[in-house]
């Protein structure tokens, strides 16, 4: 532990405060506080007309500087590799990026709903009996995988470049 004697440890006389300098000086000697001054917390030399005042004031000095200890002592220490707990609490809640499987594509593809205005906009298949069908105003003819993947794939093109649009187009 560390040696925590000093002026400003006299100073306060032993009183309410006495262990939380303590703990101060515990942090700042193990490098994990050294922005907190342990001065900060001793006694306020009087410098108004009215000392109770100069007591109040003192007061809600220590007990803003003791509600700060939390965050303070979680904070990141360089070169240490430990993030604080803000960034704990987010690498908790933050989901990493899911791989994408070609056999979700597949299923998207597959749900991807084929009707006379996709076929006007990306045109037919030639050798797609859903297609040839559509033609003749038939939907009820189902489209083989490669023009429903083809179809698909043409579709986030499309949705791509229209993202893309929207965004250049964004007042910000």
């Amino acid at each position: 532990e560390a040696d925590v004697t000093g002026p400003w440890c006299a100073s306060c006389g032993g009183g309410l405060h006495s262990d939380l300098i303590r703990l101060v000086a515990r942090y700042a000697v193990a490098g994990n506080l050294a922005e907190v001054h342990a001065p900060a917390l001793a006694p306020a030399v009087s410098s108004s007309a009215d000392p109770g005042q100069d007591v109040a004031r003192q007061e809600r000095r220590r007990d803003k500087l003791v509600q700060g200890f939390a965050k303070k002592l979680e904070r990141a220490v360089e070169g240490t590799g430990r993030a604080g707990a803000v960034a704990r609490k987010r690498m908790r809640t933050a989901r990493p990026p899911r791989p994408v499987d070609p056999r979700t594509v597949a299923r998207s593809a597959w749900r991807f709903r084929i009707g006379p205005k996709e076929i006007e906009k990306y045109g037919a298949t030639s050798g797609c009996p859903g297609c040839a069908a559509a033609v003749q105003d038939n939907l009820l003819v189902p489209h083989n995988k490669a023009c429903r993947t083809r179809m698909y794939e043409a579709s986030l093109v499309g949705q791509n470049e229209m993202s893309r649009i929207r965004h250049r187009q964004s007042p910000l």
